[in-house]
C-alpha cells in the first residue's frame, strides 16, 4: 500500500488518496488533475483520450465529455474557438458556418432560417435573417434586392409575384395605382401601365376599354360616345359619316338611325334643316323635292300638315288651289284636275260639287243645269222616273 501521507499533506482526503491511487495517478499527477476539478475517474477519461490536464481545463469550458472535445478538435477548433461556437450541437455544423464566413453570433441568428451556403448569398445582398426569410418564400436574393429597390416589402411582393410581374413591372402599375389583380387584367388585354391609367380614369374596365382601343379609340373620345349613351357598334357606323360626338346626339334625339342619317347627310342638309324636315315627318327624298321646288317653307309646312306629299301638293298648285282649299276638296276624294274644273264652273264648296257629281253629271253640265235652278236631288228624283234632264234643259 503506498504511503498517503504525502498526499494527505497535499490536501487529499484519505478516501480521496486511496480513489486516484486505485484509477491509476500519481500524486504530482492527481494535483494537476484535481485543479481542473474533475474527478479520478473522469480525468481517467480525458487522459485516456490523450488530453494533458491544463488542456482539459480548457475544453471543460466547452463540454464535460472528452469525445465531444476530440470531434471538435477533429473539425479544427481550438477549445476558446469551441467555445465561441458552443450553440451549435454538431462541431461539423459549426466548421460549416465558420467556412462561409460567419462569426458564431451571425452563424446562431442565421441557422434558424437558412442552411450556411443559403444564408451566405442572403448576407452577401446585406440582407438580415428575419428580413431574408420573408424573401426566401418566393424569390432568390438578387430578385429581392431589386424588389427593395423599388420600395416593395416582401408582403406586398409576393402578391405581385404571384400574378407573374417583375419588380420593375410591379412598380410602374404600382405607381398608376392598380393591385396586382387589376394589372393583371389590364395586362392580359395588352394595355400599359399608362395606357390602363388613361382608361380607368375614365371608368372604362379593360376588356370595354380594348374594344374601343381596337378601333382607333382614345379615351378621351370613347368617354364621349359613352357619355352620350351611344354603343361603340352604332358609334362605328356614325364614324363612318364622319358625324360628331354632339351631331351623333342630336339624331339620337330625334331617333334618327345611321342608316337613316346617311340619307339625310347625302342629300346635303344641314342639321338645322334634317331637325325641321324630321319634325314635320317627311322623309329625306320628299324633303329634298320641297327645298328645290322654291315653295315657301311656311306654305309647304301647310301642305305637309295636311298629309299632301309633295307630288300632290305641286299637282293642287298646278291647278291653282291653296292648301286649306286643297284639304277641303280632298277631303270629298277629289283629285286636282277634277276640282279645277268644278271650281271653273262656278263650284267654290267641295259639298255641292260632289253633290252634283253623285247624280253623274259634269262639271259644265251642272253649272247649266244650276242656272235653270236645279239642285242635285231634283235632277235625281227626274232621273229616276226616267226623265232625262239633261237633253230637254241642255241643249
Amino acid at each position: 500500500m503506498e504511503d498517503i501521507s504525502l498526499w494527505i499533506e497535499n490536501g487529499f482526503s484519505e478516501e480521496e488518496a486511496e480513489e486516484w491511487i486505485n484509477y491509476g495517478f500519481s500524486l504530482e499527477d492527481a494535483i494537476e488533475w484535481r485543479d481542473t476539478g474533475l474527478s479520478p475517474k473522469e480525468a481517467k477519461n480525458w487522459l485516456k483520450h490523450k488530453f494533458t490536464p491544463d488542456i482539459a481545463s480548457l475544453w471543460l469550458k466547452v463540454t464535460d465529455n472528452p469525445y465531444d472535445a476530440m470531434k471538435w478538435e477533429k473539425e479544427g477548433f481550438s477549445p476558446k474557438e469551441a467555445l465561441e461556437w458552443s450553440s451549435f450541437y454538431f462541431p461539423s455544423t459549426a466548421k460549416n458556418w465558420k467556412e462561409y464566413g460567419f462569426t458564431p453570433e451571425e452563424a446562431n441568428k442565421w441557422q434558424y432560417y437558412f442552411y450556411p451556403d443559403e444564408a451566405v448569398e442572403w448576407k452577401e445582398y446585406e440582407f438580415n435573417p428575419e428580413e431574408a426569410v420573408l424573401w426566401f418564400e418566393f424569390t432568390d436574393p438578387l430578385s429581392a434586392l431589386e424588389w427593395k429597390k423599388y420600395g416593395f416589402t416582401p408582403e406586398d411582393a409576393l402578391y405581385w409575384f404571384d400574378s407573374d410581374f417583375t419588380a420593375e413591372e410591379a412598380a410602374e402599375w404600382s405607381e398608376n395605382d392598380f393591385t396586382p389583380s387589376e394589372s393583371k387584367e389590364w395586362r392580359e388585354y395588352k394595355f400599359s401601365p399608362e395606357e390602363a391609367y388613361k382608361w380607368s380614369r375614365y371608368s372604362f374596365n379593360p376588356s370595354t376599354a380594348k374594344s374601343w382601343k381596337d378601333e382607333g379609340f382614345t379615351p378621351e373620345e370613347a368617354m364621349k360616345w359613352k357619355n352620350a349613351e351611344i354603343s361603340l357598334k352604332e358609334v362605328k357606323k356614325w364614324k363612318k359619316l364622319n358625324v360628331s360626338v354632339k351631331d351623333a346626339k342630336f339624331f339620337k334625339k330625334l331617333e334618327i338611325t345611321p342608316y337613316e342619317a346617311e340619307k339625310w347627310l347625302s342629300l346635303g342638309f344641314s342639321l338645322k334643316d334634317i331637325g325641321y324636315w324630321f319634325n314635320l315627318n317627311v322623309y329625306p327624298d320628299e324633303a329634298k323635292k320641297w327645298l328645290n321646288s322654291g315653295i315657301d317653307l311656311l306654305e309647304a309646312e301647310k301642305w305637309i300638315s295636311y298629309d299632301f306629299t309633295f307630288d300632290e301638293a305641286m299637282d293642287w298648285i298646278e291647278n291653282s288651289f291653296s292648301p286649306e282649299e286643297a284639304n277641303k276638296w280632298s277631303k270629298y276624294a277629289f283629285e286636282a284636275e277634277e276640282a279645277y274644273k268644278w271650281k271653273i264652273n262656278g263650284f267654290e264648296e267641295p259639298e255641292e260639287a260632289n253633290e252634283w257629281r253623285n247624280v253623274i253629271i259634269s262639271p259644265e253640265k251642272a253649272a247649266k243645269l244650276v242656272k235653270a235652278g236645279f239642285t242635285p236631288e231634283k235632277v235625281e228624283e227626274l232621273m229616276n222616273k226616267g226623265v232625262d234632264i239633261t237633253k230637254s234643259i241642255i241643249k
